[in-house]
C-alpha cells in the first residue's frame, strides 16, 4: 500500500507543477513520467516533476498521470 501511496504523492505533485509554455514535449513527458512511477512504485519514494514536463499545463500533466496509471493499474 505505501508503493501506491508514493505513485499517488507523484501524481499530485506532478499535477500541482504545470505550467503554461506549449514548448515542452508531452511525449518527452509521459516518458519521463513512466519512469518516475516505476522508481516510486519500486522505492516508495515521492517522485518530483521531470525536466521533460516543465512548462506544461497541470490539466495535461493529469491526464498524462491518468493515463499512465490507468495502464499500470487498470
Amino acid at each position: 500500500m505505501r508503493t501506491i501511496g508514493g505513485i499517488v504523492a507523484a501524481v499530485l505533485l506532478l499535477a500541482a507543477c504545470g505550467g503554461t509554455s506549449s514548448t515542452a514535449s508531452v511525449t518527452a513527458c509521459k516518458h519521463a513520467m513512466r519512469a518516475e512511477f516505476a522508481a516510486a512504485a519500486s522505492t516508495g519514494a515521492k517522485g518530483t516533476e521531470p525536466a521533460e514536463c516543465k512548462g506544461l499545463p497541470a490539466k495535461t500533466l493529469q491526464r498524462l498521470a491518468e493515463e499512465i496509471l490507468g495502464s499500470q493499474f487498470g
